[in-house]
């Protein structure tokens, strides 16, 4: 497996993780915070949420690292929270600024919720063509806003 965690991530991605998981598990990985239980975590996220077509996947993993993340600086709960929410607010900032949307259906141009055309999606690649880019841009916006 890939040492860097962008092509970590985009790895576990094209194999056999969900956006979510390829996300939350390379991040912490990077920041030697891996546990077991982690892909386990994330594994409802993937899909814009359950398959929702919601929240991008690769953010919602995002997100859950960041608090982790923030766990490891700010131990009081509303301080972790404050911090955490302003670090996914500029995750997400971050994110539309490069792709436009946050949301899965948006993203992929089609409803995720809809098995036809999820099918329909995956036998024309879409989710392997550009779903790696989203999981790699998450993976990279958290690691430049915790780069220590």
């Amino acid at each position: 497996m890939e040492n860097n965690p962008i092509k970590k991530a985009r790895e576990l991605f094209l194999s056999n993780d969900n956006c979510a998981q390829a996300v939350f598990t390379s991040v912490l990985d990077e920041k030697g915070l891996y546990f077991d239980q982690a892909p386990i975590t994330a594994a409802g996220f993937g899909g814009g949420i359950s398959r929702r077509g919601e929240m991008c996947g690769a953010l919602t993993g995002a997100v859950m690292a960041i608090g982790i993340l923030q766990g490891q600086k700010y131990t009081e709960p509303g301080e972790h929270k404050k911090y955490t929410y302003e670090s996914v607010g500029e995750l997400i900032e971050k994110f539309k600024a490069i792709h436009g949307s946050p949301i899965c259906n948006d993203l992929v141009g089609f409803d995720v919720s809809d098995p036809d055309a999820r099918n329909k999606g995956n036998e024309e690649g879409v989710f392997k063509n550009i779903c790696p880019k989203f999981v790699e841009d998450a993976v990279n916006i958290v690691l430049k806003m915790f780069p220590d």
